[in-house]
């Protein structure tokens, strides 16, 4: 256990005081359940007032029976081993060990009883060294149960048998306790390693969108260039060839507006809190110009105030709906963003042929919007609509502000 967890950590503390106070009650006998090696008190039942009133509520009287404490709970180091001793007051005082993976972590304890008729000038004499009022001391060890010492036994073995049950459970808790461990480590690698590809292929996306610009959209410009001297220059003699060249310039007009628009989409402007909402009018707004679909939107203007949220739903969004156009050929799409009570949510519904039909061909971009999801904390869901389309749905804890 390497000291990782305290007794308070692998058992009901509240049902076991209910178990000791019924115990207690059926019996006359005390208990006291304490910690190891701090010795603190963590149940007490049935405790009597010639302890809790007298010995414990005296500063100097309550050292020793700490030191009592001490001695009867350092003496056990095995399994059901049990300890009878009788306290620097006079009482007589059992206990026995709780084990776990071989480390004494708590004692369970009975006492503050006596095993013979007690000798009242002793107490008379501990009254007076201790400043007690020694009427009310007396009559509190009348309160002190006399048992002879084989009921003391049963007594002793019955806790030793309860310790051991104590300790079993315990035991399973501590089991269930670091196999949750190792499952929190698993899940909280498993979120990293997935944050991490996540961004790898932002990234690679972006490197991507920038060598379209830089590249093949300055190559078609160029092209386009050509094709525009050749029709000046064959505008009297070759009219066929101006013609052709005519049309060549349409083609690389339509090629670099296509072109430039998926580099945008690989490698979008930064998306933050303040430019969400924006950049999701942008994205509905490339769709109507492009992907022959109407796509519209309905966002309420308030701002994220987590940069990672803003950025993870730009890019869940910009996913359905690439999906939706491009597999469910959808003819209308519509984007909402609310927030409401602390949580915010992003749905993208389409009209389109359905999830059931394109779950295959979505898949990489379906697992992509989930991982995307938990990144924030929320929940990606899917579902088939009934009057055909798809509703794409995320809905995560996130705190709001309005915008300045």
């Amino acid at each position: 256990m390497d000291g990782k967890y305290a007794i308070a950590d692998l058992v009901d503390l509240a049902e076991l005081k209910q178990l000791f106070q019924g115990f207690s009650e059926a019996t006359g006998f005390t208990i006291g359940f304490l910690d190891h090696p701090g010795l603190n008190v963590l149940i007490a039942t049935g405790w009597l007032d010639i302890c809790t009133q007298f010995h414990r509520a005296n500063p100097r009287s309550i050292c020793g029976c700490l030191k009592s404490n001490r001695h009867l709970l350092g003496q056990l180091s095995r399994p059901l081993q049990t300890n009878i001793e009788k306290c620097e007051h006079g009482l007589v005082d059992c206990a026995t060990p709780i084990i776990i993976k071989g480390r004494h972590i708590a004692s369970l304890a009975t006492g503050q009883l006596l095993l013979a008729q007690p000798d009242r000038e002793r107490f008379r004499r501990q009254a007076a060294a201790y400043d007690y009022d020694e009427k009310a001391y007396l009559a509190a060890l009348e309160q002190v149960k006399v048992v002879d010492e084989g009921q003391l036994q049963r007594v002793t073995a019955f806790l030793g048998t309860l310790a051991q049950m104590i300790s079993e459970k315990g035991y399973v808790n501590l089991l269930l306790k670091e196999k949750a461990g190792r499952l929190q480590a698993e899940i909280e690698e498993r979120e990293r390693l997935e944050e991490e590809v996540v961004k790898s292929v932002e990234r690679e996306q972006e490197r991507i969108g920038r060598d379209l610009h830089d590249g093949l959209c300055q190559m078609l410009v160029g092209a386009k260039y050509h094709a525009c001297i050749l029709q000046r220059i064959s505008k009297r003699q070759f009219p066929e060839v101006k013609q052709q060249a005519g049309t060549l310039e349409g083609v690389l007009d339509q090629t670099i507006a296509y072109a430039r628009d998926l580099s945008r989409s690989l490698n979008p402007a930064r998306i933050t809190p303040a430019n969400l909402v924006g950049a999701l009018q942008r994205l509905a707004a490339s769709v109507d110009d492009a992907k022959g679909a109407r796509c519209s939107c309905q966002l309420k203007l308030v701002e994220l105030s987590d940069h990672q949220a803003a950025e993870q739903v730009y890019r869940i969004a910009q996913e359905a709906v690439q999906n939706a156009v491009k597999h469910a050929r959808a003819k209308n799409i519509s984007i909402r963003l609310t927030s409401q009570d602390g949580r915010t949510r992003l749905s993208v519904q389409d009209d389109g042929l359905g999830i059931a039909l394109r779950r295959k061909r979505g898949g990489m971009g379906l697992r992509n919007m989930e991982t995307r999801a938990r990144l924030i904390g929320g929940r990606l869901e899917i579902v088939r609509r009934k009057r055909g389309g798809t509703t794409v749905s995320c809905e995560f804890a996130q705190p709001t502000r309005e915008p300045a």
